[in-house]
């Protein structure tokens, strides 16, 4: 891990700040080991097998070409619910996050939902029924 850490610090050293690599990093590992970021804090020594190391690889790739880190990840959080997106649909902006907070006395994070009863818009993936239509997210129409 400590070896991918470095290789992802100098590969992007040009194109992201610190911060941002910091914040990129604790994503990928997540995804690609599966462990939670205080998991990953507590096993700095871990070392990641032959196909994890591949697929860090990859995403590293992707990430040089200036792919956003949603894409690669397949997924976004937004007003915290977790999307699943592609390249065909937009990234919400945390202005966007910001924006339906101040417009809609009840944010989508307070819609009942459950993750088994979900409905594929677009290429995103929503609770059935909750979004009472003000937010057309699978169009890519103005996040």
């Amino acid at each position: 891990m400590q070896h991918f850490l470095k290789k992802l610090n100098t590969s992007l050293a040009n194109m992201y700040s610190e911060a941002e690599i910091h914040v990129i990093a604790n994503l990928l590992l997540e995804n690609i080991t599966g462990f939670t970021r205080l998991q990953l804090l507590t096993n700095k020594e871990l070392k990641l097998n032959d196909e994890q190391n591949e697929l860090a690889n990859q995403y590293l790739e992707r990430l040089k070409n200036h792919e956003p880190i949603q894409y690669i990840l397949g997924e976004t959080e937004f007003q915290g619910l977790k999307f699943k997106v592609n390249s065909s649909v937009l990234i919400p902006r945390p202005e966007t996050e910001e924006l339906v907070e101040w417009v809609s006395p009840h944010p989508l994070r307070d819609f009942p939902h459950k993750r088994e009863e979900t409905e594929e818009i677009g290429a995103l993936k929503s609770p059935k029924g909750d979004l009472g239509g003000f937010l057309d997210i699978g169009t890519g129409s103005g996040c």
